[in-house]
């Protein structure tokens, strides 16, 4: 994955691009020849991978474990005294938190953040769903 700019916030970013190529990618079927051992690659027949889980990642600038912005740009994160990524799926499950540094937090600004990163979760998904589903009509 080649990053062309950033202005904060490349870690979601390149979840939900991740998450979007792996959606997208179709495998061809591969049978093995029982005469000669080999694989047969038929380009013809593919198919979707299947997906299990749908993570997506939430980043949050922290300003003295007051102010919380969501989806910060490259001049608030180099502002905040706290950075926080929370990655959750589909089904409401933590999946990750990244914390690179900064002060503390508090359980309930910990909390907080999880709690809108599951609510982002199902708003970015949505999107890229429906993102999915404009480019199968299309084709």
């Amino acid at each position: 994955m080649m990053c062309l700019d950033y202005d904060g916030n490349l870690l979601d970013t390149c979840i939900i691009a991740l998450l979007a190529a792996l959606k997208n990618a179709q495998l061809p079927e591969v049978t093995i020849n029982k005469d000669t051992d080999l694989a047969e690659v038929d380009m013809k027949k593919k198919k979707h991978l299947k997906i299990n889980r749908h993570p997506i990642g939430s980043s949050f600038a922290v300003f003295d474990d007051t102010i919380t912005i969501v989806d910060p740009t490259a001049e608030e994160e180099s502002l905040s005294t706290a950075l926080l990524t929370v990655v959750t799926d589909e089904e409401d499950r933590l999946c990750a938190v990244h914390k690179p540094g900064g002060t503390s937090l508090s359980a309930e600004k910990l909390q907080h953040c999880i709690n809108r990163a599951v609510t982002r979760n199902k708003e970015i998904n949505k999107l890229l769903n429906k993102v999915m589903d404009s480019m199968k009509t299309s084709k």
